[in-house]
């Protein structure tokens, strides 16, 4: 399944897709996955049951025919326990419809996730998501923002553009891989450990971990900062960006080969 998009200027761009499905995979199922390649702003709730829903909103965009196109267009697959939303063809979006406020709205719901994967121009929103294992992949141009994510194993890969933003983190393990010119935040980190590999021109910033071990390993232009109440901290900085520490750990270890540089004088090591 692919999207090419968008020109975001005057003019009109456009968005293509070739997701194949047979009549059954239209037919709504049990999911786990969430796969959104199209532009849309994405709600998700977790829900206490067994309701696994897909609700696609129209209501924003107010050209008529564009809507009328996008539902011909747009599929709602559901296969492998997993759901995919994207296009069957190409179509023409008409520069009104890329804003925000004026584009497609997506509510799902689910009683468990164990991937969230975003490949096109969009938006995916949580306030609280608690599932055992949580992979996050972010490819495109879109955001991704989660109040709380209560999860044993944590994975967060941000490849794209845009950017993901989390408030607060709880779990054993916690794996950040940050590749493209888009950011990764988290406010609040509590784990018994964190492995954050950032290799793009993108910024990685921890707000504050409190936990075992954190390893760092900066291998691009963009910088990492983390503020620590841990065990351990391992930070090797070998790209043009630098890595900035600061808080409490009860030991430290850092190797510089590169350009940038590591700033840890608000660092302070207890044994």
């Amino acid at each position: 399944m692919g999207l090419n998009s968008c020109s975001m200027g005057s003019s009109a761009s456009e968005m293509k897709g070739s997701l194949n499905f047979t009549q059954d995979d239209l037919t709504e199922k049990p999911f786990k996955v969430i796969d959104v390649n199209v532009i849309a702003s994405v709600y998700y709730t977790q829900n206490n049951g067994d309701e696994c829903s897909v609700r696609l909103d129209y209501s924003a965009i107010k050209d008529a025919e564009f809507v009328q196109k996008l539902k011909e267009k747009l599929k709602v697959v559901y296969r492998d326990g997993e759901v995919k939303i994207g296009l069957n063809g190409k179509l023409k979006v008409p520069a009104a419809c890329n804003s925000e406020k004026n584009r497609l709205k997506i509510y799902i719901t689910s009683p468990d996730l164990v991937k969230i994967a975003q490949e096109g121009v969009g938006s995916f929103y949580a306030k609280t998501i608690n599932s055992d294992r949580l992979k996050i992949d972010n490819e495109g141009v879109g955001s991704v923002k989660i109040g709380k994510i209560l999860a044993n194993k944590l994975e967060v890969t941000n490849e794209g553009v845009g950017s993901v933003n989390i408030d607060d983190v709880a779990g054993d393990d916690m794996n950040i891989d940050n590749e493209g010119v888009g950011s990764v935040k988290i406010s609040k980190i509590e784990m018994g450990s964190v492995k954050l590999d950032n290799e793009g021109v993108g910024s990685v910033n921890l707000g504050m971990f409190k936990g075992g071990s954190l390893i760092i390993k900066n291998e691009g232009v963009g910088s990492v900062k983390a503020k620590v109440d841990c065990q351990s901290v391992n930070a090797t900085s070998e790209g043009v960006g630098g890595v900035n520490l600061s808080g409490v750990t009860r030991q430290y270890n850092k190797n510089k080969g590169g350009i940038g540089g590591i700033s840890d004088g608000g660092l302070t090591v207890r044994e």
